[in-house]
């Protein structure tokens, strides 16, 4: 995009040319178009750990934890042997497999 600029009422964009103007467009369809990503809260009280807790106790939980949802792709290393722990991680969907080479078992 070159600038923008005042077109009587009408703000008007100005590319530099076509290709710029086509990656805007599309950007702004897949702005519109993109799903939120799903809130972490919703997965809680699905999960067994936490299924037994009272509302308020879940309420509690969410407000002292914020919990974040963290998408990780297959094969993707969460942590590795060794590292300090700095959050709690429970696992919503899917699997999760830990690795260990023969000599650590």
């Amino acid at each position: 995009m070159l600038n923008s600029k005042e077109a009587g009422d009408q703000n008007v964009l100005v590319f530099e040319g076509l290709n710029a103007a086509l990656e805007y467009v599309e950007n702004q369809i897949l702005d519109l178009h993109r799903p939120a990503a799903p809130d972490a809260t919703l997965f809680l009280p699905e999960m067994a750990i936490f299924k037994n807790l009272k509302p308020e106790e879940m309420r509690l939980l969410i407000e002292e934890v914020n919990p974040k949802l963290v998408v990780f792709e297959k094969g993707q290393t969460i942590f590795r042997r060794g590292e300090i722990g700095t959050v709690f991680f429970a696992n919503a969907r899917g699997a999760v497999a830990v690795e260990l080479p023969p000599s650590w078992s």
